[in-house]
C-alpha cells in the first residue's frame, strides 16, 4: 500500500502493538507477519542454480495428474478446473516444508514490484481514513508531485469513478493508481473545501528498501534495511557513501523486521563488510551442487565497529548476513533470537500465470550452522513458535544446546546451532504493558485517524521545523491540542484523562513520531524512535565503551 515508508510504518505498528499486547492477542498479527516471512524470505535468483525461471512441464502421468485429468474430463458439474489445480498445488506445499509456496497469477505484480525495487504508480503513500483516500506523502519530483498533489489531499474520484465514502480493500486502490507507465489518470482532489481535478502521468516510483540512514551520534551511523530487493545493494552502497562523508567510524545495520529476499542482495552486502577471501554463506541440497559464496573484492567498510540489530521477524538473507558477520567475529549481534529460516527457494513460472516457490536447498553460515529451525510440526505450531519464545522470556535465556553442534569462532567465541541466529547480546521483548485505555487507543482505527488529523491541523506549524530533530526538540502537545485528543478518544468510550504522567510522556513521543513521519518520511519516523528503542539505545551504548577501549 504506498510507497515502502507505507510498510516500514506498518511494521513499527506492528512492532508496537505487539509490545503492548498480552500474548493472547498478539497471535492473529504476527501470525500473519510469519506467513508472510515465508513467501517473501529466502527467495533466491535461478541465475544461482545456472537456469533462468522456467514453466514447469509434465514429466510423469502420475496418479495427480490422472486424478486431475479424469475430474476434467469426466466430473458430473461445471467446475472451474483451475481452482481446482489451484487446490491441489497448495495441498502438495503444505506437505514439504513451510515455505514452498504457491503465488497465484493474481499477486504476482505485488511479488515482483517487491523483489524488483520500483513500480509503475503516481508517486504517492496513502491511507483510508473515514472510508476516504487521503494523501499523506507526495514522492519528491514524482508523477503525482509534478501534478501538483499535496499532503492532505483527498481523492474523491479517479477517472471519473467515485470513491469518497466506499470501502476498498488494498488491491482495488493499488489497481485504480497504479498502470502502465506513460499513461493517465484522472483524479479529482478535495483541498480546503475546493474540488480539484488533475490529469497524472504515471511513472516509476522507487519502492525502497534501504528505509533510512543517518548519523546517530558523533562517528556513528545508523542504516535500516527492510528487505533485500534487486536495488539493495544499490541503495546501500550509496547510504554507506553519504556516511562516509559524514566521517563514519562505527555503523549500526538494523535487520528488525526484515523478512528476506534476495539471497544475492544480502551476500553482495556481506562482501562489502568481510576481509577477501572469507566465506559468507554455503547452500546445499540433494538435488543441487553445492555452493559457496565468498568475499572477493575489497568492501567499504571492513575495519571499524560494526552492531547488526536483529530480532525475532529477522528471516532467512538476514539470518545469513547477520550469521556470517557473526561466524568471523566482524560484527556483534544484538537484540533478539532470529526466526529461524535456512531453506532456500527457487521460484519457477506455471503455465496458469502463478508461480512455484519451491525449497531446493538449506543455507549453512561460514563455521557450518544450520540455521533453519525444525519445521516437523504442525504449521501454527511452527509459526507460533515465535509467540511462545516471547511469552516464556525464550529470547533471554540461552537456548538448549542438549545436542545441538557446537562451533568456535577464531576469537574463541562458542557458537551453537540452535535454530536461528543467537545475539552476542540479548535484549528481551519487553512484555510489560501500558494501561488499558492506552492500549486500546494504539489497537483502534481512531490513533491513525488521531495522527492523519493532528498532521492535517498543523501542518503549517510543522513545515517551519527544519529537520525531524528540530522537531523533536521544540514541537510540544499545547494543553489544546491534547484536550481535543482526549475528547476525541472520549467519543470512542476510550478514557485518556486519567493516564499517568509516564503513559502521557510515552504516547507523546510515539504521536510526534507518527507526525515527523508524515513530513519526512521514514527518516523522520526512526529518527525519533530509535531515541526510546532498547536495542538502538544499546547498540549505540556498546559502540561508546568500544571506543573507550
Amino acid at each position: 500500500m504506498g510507497l515502502a515508508y507505507f510498510r516500514s510504518r506498518k511494521y513499527q505498528d506492528t512492532i508496537i502493538k505487539m509490545n503492548e499486547r498480552k500474548i493472547q492477542s498478539w497471535l492473529p498479527l504476527l501470525l500473519g507477519v510469519v506467513l508472510a516471512i515465508g513467501m517473501a524470505g529466502g527467495y533466491r535468483l535461478q541465475n544461482h542454480l545456472g537456469n533462468k525461471t522456467s514453466v514447469i512441464r509434465q514429466v510423469s502421468s502420475g496418479s495427480v495428474n490422472q486424478v486431475l485429468n479424469l475430474i476434467k474430463e469426466k466430473y458430473v458439474d461445471s467446475i472451474s478446473f483451475d481452482s481446482i489445480e489451484i487446490a491441489a498445488i497448495e495441498t502438495i506445499t503444505r506437505q514439504l516444508d513451510p515455505h514452498s509456496v504457491f503465488i497465484p497469477g493474481s499477486s504476482m505484480e505485488d511479488i515482483e514490484a517487491d523483489l524488483a525495487g520500483s513500480f509503475s504508480g503516481i508517486g504517492v503513500e496513502y491511507q483510508m481514513i473515514r472510508d476516504t483516500l487521503f494523501v499523506v506523502q507526495v514522492l519528491e519530483n514524482g508523477p503525482a508531485a509534478k501534478a501538483g498533489l499535496l499532503a492532505g489531499d483527498a481523492i474523491t474520484a479517479v477517472n471519473d469513478s467515485g470513491i469518497a465514502g466506499v470501502s476498498l480493500n488494498t488491491t482495488q486502490l493499488r489497481d485504480l493508481l497504479r498502470g502502465k507507465k506513460g499513461s493517465i489518470v484522472k483524479v479529482k482532489i478535495m483541498r480546503n473545501g475546493r474540488l480539484i481535478s488533475k490529469d497524472i502521468t504515471r511513472g516509476d516510483v522507487p519502492y525502497k528498501s534501504v528505509d533510512t540512514y543517518y548519523m546517530a551520534t558523533k562517528g556513528v551511523g545508523y542504516l535500516k534495511i527492510n528487505r533485500f530487493a534487486e536495488t539493495t545493494f544499490f541503495e546501500f552502497m550509496d547510504a554507506m557513501s553519504a556516511l562516509q562523508k559524514s566521517e563514519m567510524k562505527s555503523l549500526i545495520i538494523d535487520l528488525r523486521g526484515n523478512g528476506g529476499g534476495l539471497l544475492e542482495e544480502a551476500t553482495k552486502i556481506a562482501d562489502e563488510l568481510l576481509e577477501d577471501g572469507l566465506e559468507i554463506v554455503t547452500t546445499r541440497g540433494a538435488k543441487v551442487k553445492e555452493n559457496k559464496t565468498i568475499a572477493t573484492k575489497p568492501g567499504v567498510f571492513e575495519k571499524g565497529d560494526l552492531v547488526i540489530l536483529i530480532d525475532e521477524q529477522s528471516a532467512s538473507a538476514s539470518e545469513v548476513l547477520a550469521g556470517a558477520l557473526q561466524d568471523h567475529d566482524r560484527a556483534t549481534i544484538i537484540g533478539r533470537r532470529s526466526f529461524g529460516k535456512g531453506l532456500v527457494q527457487e521460484q519457477y513460472s506455471l503455465a496458469n500465470g502463478g508461480a512455484l516457490r519451491l525449497t531446493v536447498a538449506r543455507y549453512f553460515t561460514p563455521l557450518g550452522r544450520g540455521i533453519q529451525k525444525d519445521y516437523k510440526q504442525d504449521p501454527l505450531a511452527y509459526t507460533g513458535e515465535v509467540f511462545n519464545r516471547i511469552h516464556t522470556n525464550g529470547n533471554s535465556v540461552l537456548p538448549d544446546t542438549t545436542g545441538k553442534r557446537k562451533f568456535l569462532t577464531r576469537k574463541g567465541k562458542t557458537l551453537y546451532e540452535a535454530g536461528g541466529i543467537w545475539p552476542d547480546m540479548v535484549v528481551p521483548f519487553d512484555t510489560t504493558t501500558v494501561s488499558k485505555p492506552l492500549l486500546r487507543l494504539y489497537n483502534s482505527d481512531l490513533y491513525d485517524e488521531l495522527v492523519f488529523d493532528g498532521y492535517r491541523d498543523n501542518i503549517k506549524s510543522i513545515s517551519n521545523y527544519k529537520d525531524p530533530l528540530d522537531f523533536n526538540r521544540s514541537f510540544l502537545l499545547s494543553q489544546d491540542m491534547w484536550q481535543w485528543i482526549v475528547s476525541r478518544s472520549a467519543g470512542d468510550s476510550i478514557a485518556l484523562n486519567k493516564l499517568t504522567t509516564a503513559d502521557k510522556e510515552g504516547f507523546e513521543w510515539r504521536y510526534k513520531a507518527q507526525l515527523a513521519r508524515y513530513k519526512w518520511g521514514a527518516e523522520g519516523y526512526f529518527k525519533l524512535m530509535n531515541n526510546h528503542d532498547p536495542l538502538f539505545m544499546k547498540a549505540l551504548e556498546y559502540l561508546q565503551e568500544e571506543k573507550k577501549q
